[in-house]
């Protein structure tokens, strides 16, 4: 394994997105998925962003509610 990594190799990143529930916040938490970033869906309802998190799920299993 080499300390070098690929820097457009987003495999190793992750990201916390506020207001990933709905509208603009859910777009980007769900771009960031596609890209293979783990991240953490947060919204302050719960339903909502159980929904977001559950619907931008890769086979991975990467993403998580809050």
């Amino acid at each position: 394994m080499s300390i070098l990594h690929d820097p457009f190799d987003s495999s190793r990143e992750a990201a916390l997105v506020t207001g990933a529930g709905i509208g603009i916040g859910r777009t980007i938490a769900q771009a960031l998925v596609g890209e293979g970033v783990r991240t953490v869906f947060a919204d302050v309802r719960e339903d909502t962003v159980a929904a977001a998190a559950a619907a931008s799920r890769p086979e991975t299993g990467h993403t998580l509610g809050w």
